[in-house]
């Protein structure tokens, strides 16, 4: 067992796949999803050239050769967790969040006590107007505005939310273009026959020149509403509102980081 070429991580992974005989409950143990637990013990069969389990769906049960792994990596356990005891940051898990520009810094600003309460979970906030693949690791979490209807996904829904368009208290009839393909900006061109003040593809720099007062802007309500420099320039626009979808890989669901981050940031919504 003191090969160079094994990972000592994976065996101790194998030893909790094998004590607990599937693999959503190694999941539960590890904090790694079902899926990556499943690559994870076949490369370990590769390294070693042996078929360690029997496979049936999601259950494993252990091969004489897996038996015999198991022996050895049982006695050596008590090693292999002091090794990784003396590195806490092997214990740091990274959660991936991928948000629009304006949901991650709601999030930013009302998930600090979470963050200061788990110091074990790492979260990685990915602002993006775009939408990214969760099911090639681009992100765990992703926020969006509607359910996939395809892949295999775990979905929460958030809350419901508003836009409107706003300026500075210094009436305005121009307009800043946001240069993203996103429907509040392509509702802003489409309602202002004058040509844009200003362009930006940052939608933090649209706000400022907002406040500035170089011309309006379309926000969400949860930030506009919130901005002392802007004042609502008109009703909420019916159709951009959405409701806003919490999206993660089934397999992922299981991983106890993940579900204490889902956990904090359905509260975040539910206090708005």
């Amino acid at each position: 067992m003191t090969e160079p070429h094994l990972n000592w991580q994976d065996l101790q992974l194998f030893l909790a796949v094998a004590q607990s005989g599937w693999l959503v409950a190694a999941s539960q143990k590890t904090g790694k999803s079902p899926a990556t637990l499943s690559r994870r013990m076949k490369a370990l069969e590769m390294a070693l050239n042996a078929e360690l389990f029997i496979r049936d769906a999601q259950n494993l049960r252990l091969t004489p050769a897996g038996n015999n792994v198991f022996e050895k990596v049982l006695k050596t356990a008590p090693t292999l967790e002091a090794l990784g005891a003396r590195d806490p940051q092997q214990r740091i898990q990274t959660v991936k969040i991928s948000a629009g520009t304006w949901t991650s810094q709601r999030m930013q600003q009302k998930l600090h006590p979470f963050m200061k309460n788990e110091p074990q979970i790492r979260l990685h906030f990915r602002p993006c107007e775009s939408t990214l693949n969760i099911s090639k690791g681009q992100t765990h979490l992703g926020l969006r505005n509607h359910r996939p209807t395809k892949g295999a996904y775990a979905t929460r829904r958030l809350a419901r939310v508003e836009f409107a368009l706003y300026s500075s208290k210094v009436e305005s009839k121009s307009w800043i273009k946001l240069c993203q393909n996103t429907p509040s900006a392509q509702w802003i061109a489409a309602h202002f026959s004058s040509p844009p003040c200003v362009e930006t593809t940052n939608p933090r720099e649209g706000l400022q020149f907002a406040r500035m007062g170089l011309g309006s802007i379309v926000l969400p309500t949860f930030i506009g509403d919130h901005e002392s420099d802007l004042t609502r320039a008109s009703d909420e626009i019916a159709e951009l509102a959405h409701d806003q979808w919490l999206v993660m890989h089934q397999d992922d669901r299981h991983r106890p980081a993940i579900r204490r981050t889902v956990r904090a940031i359905c509260r975040v919504f539910q206090n708005v």
